[in-house]
């Protein structure tokens, strides 16, 4: 019987009963990977979806968000071409907390006026 404390370090398998899962280490706890992505990833702020290393990611508006995710309030057109596109524009003009194109932005500042 083993009485004494594990010690975790660094990410790994492990295998019981013939089956393998894989495992990642925070702070000295193990976590599977469903657990890993639900508690530790950050999500986007649009979807909700965990947003791993090979997702591209836009930090904007005091959050992040899948970069097909991070789109104008007015045209729904996703800044810098969504995900296939890293060429695309990603500039944007920020209004009451929100994210719009040049044109729908100046649309929104006439009808302001």
């Amino acid at each position: 019987m083993f009485t004494g404390e594990l010690s975790f370090s660094g990410d790994g398998s492990f295998s019981a009963g013939g089956e393998v899962a894989s495992f990642t280490v925070y702070k000295g706890y193990p976590y599977c990977e469903p657990c890993h992505v639900r508690l530790r990833l950050p999500k986007c702020k649009k979807c909700g979806k965990a947003l791993r290393d090979t997702v591209p990611a836009v930090e904007a508006l005091g959050g992040k968000w899948c970069r097909g995710c991070f789109c104008c309030e007015g045209c729904g057109e996703p800044f810098g071409g969504g995900y296939d596109d890293d060429e695309g524009d990603a500039s944007f003009y920020e209004r009451r907390g929100k994210a719009w194109c040049e044109r729908c932005f100046s649309v929104l500042i006439r009808n302001e006026i």
